[in-house]
């Protein structure tokens, strides 16, 4: 039987955490991975979350293309398609500067073996269609996430487009997590995806 739940995929938490944030707030995300990891697996994953939302004026496609699996969503009205997010994954070691970016880990025996499943992939649909319901504008940002993004700035040279795109990555953590604003928890998890670094081989 083919594994394309999420709550079959061990070991990858913090990935799926990712395509989470990204499916609710239509963000872009690329993940980095290696050959031989699962990444078919998760693909299938994703577009079985895809399935299980309520796209009635919303469409995605799956592509495959010089090592790149590629799932791109959009909002089509009136027949005019508007790119609003994608995720992909590639066996490469580099940093998009504006997208939402992470590695996966490697895959390890104990999790492939493991009895103990994780979140069901229809959870995850729960919350996902719930914070598109609300089609809400960014959150005010509290001052001491303001500080922490100014530190963040200043270590990492962000400018204006990555400190909108941390913003908007940072309102849907927040709406994920049903706050009113933009608490400091909200914006470290926004801000670690803007930071991508591959780990060492």
């Amino acid at each position: 039987m083919k594994r394309t739940d999420f709550s079959q995929l061990q070991g990858i938490e913090t990935t799926k955490r990712a395509i989470e944030i990204c499916l609710a707030g239509y963000h872009d995300l690329h993940i980095v991975s290696t050959r031989g990891n699962g990444n078919t697996t998760l693909i299938d994953a994703i577009v079985n979350i895809l399935k299980g939302l309520n796209l009635r004026d919303k469409n995605w496609f799956f592509v495959r293309d010089s090592g790149i699996d590629r799932i791109d969503f959009w909002n089509a009205r009136e027949g005019v398609y508007l790119n609003r997010g994608s995720i992909s994954i590639e066996l490469g070691s580099f940093n998009l500067a504006h997208v939402m970016t992470l590695q996966t880990p490697r895959i390890l025996t104990d999790h492939y073996f493991t009895d103990n499943s994780c979140e069901p992939s229809e959870n995850v649909v729960e919350r996902v269609t719930a914070v598109r319901k609300l089609n809400s504008d960014l959150l005010k940002v509290e001052e001491d996430s303001i500080t922490l993004l100014k530190y963040a700035t200043e270590e990492w040279e962000f400018n204006m487009a990555i400190i909108a795109r941390i913003h908007e990555v940072a309102s849907t953590i927040a709406i994920l997590d049903c706050a009113k604003t933009v608490r400091a928890e909200h914006m470290a998890e926004a801000i670690q995806y803007f930071t991508f670094e591959p780990e060492e081989k």
